[in-house]
């Protein structure tokens, strides 16, 4: 395309000097009229020798009449020509096709013989114009000496239009590398990169690449929501797996001996493989769809029930740790609607965060209550608490802070995000001391 535009202006510029000769040039049986005529000759030598070529030449003397009056322009000499007593033309329009007889004949002018036809040329004296008198060879010098600068002319138009060529085919071309450079990077993985916008240009171009970055931002975004989805499952998939983990690892050191312990041990396992087969069944729906947003199934939920079944997954990662579990739900709480798999998910990414940050030996309690307008839930851990610099930031995506206890930074950013979900909020409390631990704390209006 470059290169068709670029020889397009080529094209163009010879197209324009090409014209240039033409409109200046004049017709060339006008110069054989006035290179026949020799300077410092008679106009009576010289124009029935040229009116004689004229004949020769075409045979006739259809058109003369152009060339009488331009004979008479330059000579200032009346012109009228005759064949076999009538008059063929003349620069007085009033004797055209008039028949010569013996008075008429007087008043045309001096008779003039033109070699080798029988036609007669009339010459009226004296001049009609005396400063119109000049030389047609004259006029010729002043054509030839033009032709220079006809020349430099028409370099200077060849190398204004290739330089506009060039300056056309960059504007165009240095837009289109950039964008072959950007989707090479987009392709290798660098989903950040935009081409420039030019800063006025508002044509077919420029919308162009406004188009391209609003393509990149879309692909960007759609980036993002798989990485995001595919770290959520991920996560999700952790959690029942270690909780179950946790189990076969009593089974298999014997501390899960009777067979009444052993029965709940399996039915705890049955139902995290169940929440795994939830997890790979929402990937697959949310693949499919291409959303990636979680959906709740709410339905009527104790608070109570959320809180047992969250401290019950949770138990195999507390034992190995000897850490003790409380729960301080207080009674007669109201039922609320709550998607019960997702908000356990929540609760029990808190629950597992606080063990995983608490010493040996320590403790993790689960309260509940109630004020006005709202329930909240708060979980509070003996760990080693947060430090004020890092407490606006622990619910940010893949964010550690100074809890890096080599997890991906998912599990709070994944409550923050389901709690917002049931139209609630999540804060945390530290003084960042060690040993005084952290309270996360949920609040659901009702």
């Amino acid at each position: 395309m470059i290169r068709r535009i670029f020889l397009s202006y080529l094209l163009l510029a010879a197209v324009t000097v090409t014209l240039l000769f033409a409109l200046t040039a004049r017709p060339a049986d006008a110069r054989s009229l006035d290179s026949s005529y020799q300077p410092g000759g008679r106009v009576s030598d010289t124009l029935p020798v040229v009116l004689s070529n004229y004949y020769v030449q075409h045979g006739n003397w259809q058109d003369v009449q152009a060339y009488l009056q331009e004979a008479s322009a330059l000579t200032g000499f009346s012109l009228t020509l005759t064949e076999n007593q009538q008059v063929v033309a003349s620069t007085n329009a009033a004797w055209l096709n008039q028949s010569v007889n013996g008075s008429f004949e007087t008043t045309l002018g001096a008779p003039l013989a033109i070699p080798g036809s029988p036609a007669t040329l009339y010459l009226s004296a004296p001049p009609l114009n005396a400063s119109a008198g000049k030389s047609l060879s004259g006029q010729i010098s002043s054509t030839d000496n033009n032709l220079p600068a006809l020349l430099i002319t028409g370099l200077v138009v060849l190398c204004a239009s290739f330089g506009l060529s060039l300056l056309v085919v960059r504007s165009i071309s240095r837009p289109l590398a950039e964008v072959r450079l950007a989707a090479s990077r987009i392709a290798q993985g660098d989903y950040s990169v935009r081409v420039q916008l030019p800063a006025r240009r508002k044509d077919e171009l420029a919308t162009f690449l406004q188009s391209f970055n609003t393509m990149a931002d879309s692909v960007s975004r759609i980036e993002q929501r798989r990485r995001k989805q595919v770290a959520e499952t991920a996560h999700d998939m952790r959690t029942p797996l270690s909780v179950v983990k946790g189990y076969l690892e009593g089974l298999l050191s014997n501390q899960i001996a009777d067979r009444r312990t052993a029965e709940r041990t399996f039915q705890s396992m049955h139902r995290e493989v169940s929440r795994m087969l939830e997890v790979i069944n929402h990937f697959g729906k949310t693949a499919a769809s291409g959303l990636s947003d979680r959906v709740l199934n709410r339905e009527q939920v104790t608070i109570q029930a959320v809180v047992n079944e969250a401290l019950a997954r949770v138990a195999p990662l507390a034992e190995a740790k000897n850490i003790e579990l409380k729960s301080e739900v207080a009674v007669n709480l109201p039922a609320v609607m709550l998607d019960p798999v997702a908000f356990g998910q929540a609760l029990y990414n808190l629950l597992d965060n606080a063990i995983r940050h608490s010493n040996p030996n320590g403790n993790v309690i689960v309260k509940a209550g109630q004020n006005t307008n709202q329930i909240w839930l708060k979980v509070i851990d003996s760990g080693e608490g947060i430090s004020p610099e890092h407490l606006p930031h622990i619910f940010e995506r893949y964010y550690q802070g100074n809890r890096n206890s080599g997890s991906a930074g998912l599990g709070l950013a994944i409550v923050k995000e389901i709690v917002a979900a049931h139209g609630g909020e999540v804060r945390s409390e530290s003084s960042g001391l060690a040993g005084e631990g952290s309270i996360f704390t949920i609040s659901l209006f009702l």
